[in-house]
């Protein structure tokens, strides 16, 4: 694999490219005029020179110290301009040639891994979104079909959605314990599955827009229930005695769409909007606080979390990593459309069957037996022997690979 430390002028050229955009250019650059004016106010040429210095030396530095990874621009609002860019490794990374380079090969950076697999599905409809767990996994997409992997084969749980009209489901979700699965899409729709038993729940609070995505918290009967749709808004709920009890649509932002929610518990959680913001919630759901992320100049499609550490996909192939305090901007390669992450495991998905997996030094692409688009993956939880990882996408294509 190339780093970026292959080939010193172009990673330190792209980096430039990327710095001259970010506020300490800017205040450097105002630095340089103003030590102009004075050297030729005072006719003293030491000024000159250190003008010189104060505009140079700075991204030297700073790709120097960084390997030419952190992006100074991409900070959180509520961070100051003296905070350190990170440099845990994470920053030297596969670029984008390389990627595309392994992925048009087959062949996988890493021959540790367990090999994925492609399984035998029920259906040719598009799968849009995918939870795994410990009690089993759950795909579900287009005309609204749900389908359920119990044992070693997956099989149709629901063929037409929650409202028998085959309204497409865009996300999916199950409760901690995994043993209840809710399922969100066009139309305002929504269902609950356990057992084998639906119950609709469409159309809450009156809304019929289009849910993006879904997330839930909490154990079977006690669960919560995290709805977000196209205008940006937020709608929680609580589930008891067969019922949801709702509480009022949010819109935290802008109004932008909003393109994924996820939690890393009962408490903290994350959405991410196609205007490049971040909001995280520590209670719940309760309220959501702006995190991130200016100048990104790319549409998120995905957020994950785990620990300290959040994660947010680009459509440009980005992957954008908070350590609590700095943005850190990583290349993966193609454009990806999902991304997860747990304590030991980081994955992505793009185009053409690209699965892209977190390293020390970055994300590598790795191996698939398909070029089917995948629309999203998740990485298995808990700790049976029952645990995988899946991915899906176009014409019914699953993806698979146990740990």
């Amino acid at each position: 694999m190339t780093s970026s430390k292959d080939s010193v002028p172009r990673g330190f050229f792209a980096y430039y490219r990327v710095y001259a955009r970010s506020g300490i250019h800017a205040a450097s650059a105002a630095a340089l005029t103003a030590l102009i004016g004075l050297a030729s106010y005072t006719g003293n040429n030491r000024f000159i020179l250190l003008a010189i210095a104060v505009y140079v030396l700075p991204p030297v530095f700073l790709y120097l110290t960084a390997e030419g990874e952190n992006v100074p621009t991409v900070v959180s609002d509520e961070t100051s301009d003296s905070a350190e860019p990170a440099t845990n490794g994470e920053s030297t990374i596969q670029t984008p040639s390389t990627a595309a380079d392994d992925a048009a090969t087959g062949e996988p950076d890493s021959e540790t891994e367990p090999d994925w697999i492609e399984a035998d599905t029920p259906t040719e409809e598009s799968l849009l979104s995918v939870v795994s767990t410990h009690n089993g996994a759950y795909a579900v997409g287009e005309g609204g079909v749900v389908l359920h992997r119990t044992g070693e084969e997956w099989s149709v749980a629901l063929e037409h959605g929650p409202t028998a009209n085959s309204n497409p489901l865009r996300g999916v979700d199950a409760t901690t314990d995994g043993n209840t699965a809710w399922f969100a899409g066009d139309s305002g729709v929504l269902g609950r599955y356990k057992n084998g038993r639906l119950t609709d729940h469409s159309a809450p609070q009156g809304q019929t827009s289009t849910w993006e995505d879904i997330a839930v918290t909490g154990m079977t009967g006690e669960e919560w229930i995290h709805l977000v749709n196209g205008s940006g808004e937020l709608l929680r709920g609580e589930f008891g005695d067969g019922s949801v009890s709702w509480g009022t649509i949010e819109k935290p932002g802008s109004g932008s769409s909003i393109s994924n929610v996820s939690f890393v518990d009962d408490n903290r959680g994350h959405i991410c909007d196609t205007n490049q913001c971040v909001y995280e919630t520590t209670n719940g759901g309760e309220s959501y606080d702006k995190i991130g992320i200016e100048d990104a100049n790319a549409t998120f499609t995905g957020v994950a979390a785990t620990g300290s550490t959040v994660v947010v996909a680009g459509d440009d192939g980005s992957v954008f990593r908070y350590d609590g305090a700095v943005w850190t901007r990583l290349h993966a390669g193609s454009a990806l459309s999902a991304i997860d992450l747990s304590e030991e495991t980081g994955l992505a998905t793009g185009d053409k069957g690209a699965v892209y997996e977190r390293t020390e030094g970055g994300w590598e692409v790795i191996e698939t037996p398909t070029d089917a688009n995948l629309y999203a993956i998740s990485i298995g939880t808990g700790d049976s022997d029952w645990i995988i990882d899946v991915a899906v996408g176009t014409d019914g294509t699953v993806i698979e690979r146990r740990r």
